[in-house]
Order: C-alpha cells, then sequence, then structure tokens
C-alpha cells in the first residue's frame, strides 16, 4: 500500500450513534485536511469530532494514526459507526465481569452478560442489518468511484 497515490481505509464499528445508522467519521490524526478529503469522496455526512459533528470524541491511538504515519495525506480514513441501543451499562457491565470476576467469565452469569453486549453491539433484528448493508454498499461505491478519479 505505501506505493499507492491514495489509499481509501473504512474502519467498521457498532454500537454509537442512531440505530441502524453508519455514521462516517473522520478521526483528529487526519485532520482537516483528511475530512475534507472524505468529504469530497463520501459527500457532506462525513462527520469530525473537531468540528462538533460527530457523535464520537477525539480519540488516539487508532487505526487513522497509524495510517497517517504509514500513508500521510495520501490516504482517506473513515470509521463507519453503527447505531445500535442506548445502554451505556453494557459495557460497565462486561468491564466488570473481566477486571473483578474474570473466573465467572465461563459461568452462567459472565455468559449471560457475554450475550448482551454481543446482542448490543450486533442486534439480531432485520431492520438493522439492512439498514448496515445498505450504508455499506453505497460507502463502498463512493470509495470505488473516489477511486477511480482520483480520491
Amino acid at each position: 500500500m505505501a506505493a499507492r497515490d491514495g489509499v481509501i481505509i473504512i474502519d467498521y464499528h457498532t454500537g454509537l450513534g442512531p440505530y441502524g445508522y453508519g455514521e462516517l467519521q473522520c478521526e483528529q490524526p487526519s485532520g482537516l485536511k483528511g475530512y475534507e478529503r472524505a468529504a469530497t469522496i463520501f459527500g457532506p455526512s462525513v462527520t469530525l469530532p473537531d468540528l462538533g459533528t460527530s457523535s464520537s470524541v477525539n480519540l488516539h491511538g487508532t487505526q487513522d494514526e497509524y495510517w497517517q504515519r504509514i500513508l500521510g495525506d495520501r490516504h482517506t480514513y473513515v470509521a463507519l459507526e453503527y447505531g445500535t441501543y442506548t445502554n451505556p451499562k453494557i459495557l460497565s457491565d462486561e468491564h466488570w465481569l473481566f477486571r473483578y470476576r474474570p473466573e465467572a467469565v465461563d459461568s452462567e452469569l459472565g455468559r449471560q452478560i457475554r450475550s448482551a453486549t454481543k446482542r448490543h453491539f450486533y442486534p439480531q433484528k432485520s431492520d438493522w442489518n439492512e439498514m448496515v448493508l445498505w450504508r455499506a454498499h453505497l460507502v463502498h461505491r463512493q470509495a470505488l468511484e473516489g477511486l477511480r478519479s482520483g480520491g
């Protein structure tokens, strides 16, 4: 990849934002230039925490930092974040389990907590699956068009 003129990286996540919506988030390491490249390719739905348009906060230690070091301004990075449910307790339950009760991870309680976490981050609902697939199709098409046009 280091020899390419332009690279588009799409990093998939779930759990943040409105149910089923795929928010295209730029991250701080790419800065405003990265955001502008992404907005040219993917349109005005691209968000950036620095501008206050993202449901995310500025993050550190991300994939974007890695690609920024390797490729600099030759890469366009977006995180495609699919919203699920609003329940902040889900993560605290799992963190509690692994921190304070690691021996219980495979117990009935541990399986219940881990199952609830999985359902939270991957809703087993046909409407959610369909929204995810349609948004992914759109984003993939935009990325390919962006690469063809030199983005």
